[in-house]
């Protein structure tokens, strides 16, 4: 990952580049991501996929 003035780009496997800006680390502060998948799985059926190559 690379960052520069707050912009993020993180390299793909396929060799293209995802550009996160600011604006979204910003708006993940003070996010329980652990909360909202327990409350996901409360309304619906989940299943979890781990997958290596």
């Amino acid at each position: 990952m690379t960052t520069t003035t707050d912009t993020s780009y993180l390299a793909r496997k396929d060799g293209s580049t995802t550009v996160v800006p600011p604006e979204y680390w910003t708006s993940t502060k003070g996010v329980d991501a652990q909360k909202l998948y327990n409350a996901l799985a409360e309304v619906c059926d989940l299943e979890a996929i781990r997958l290596t190559v």
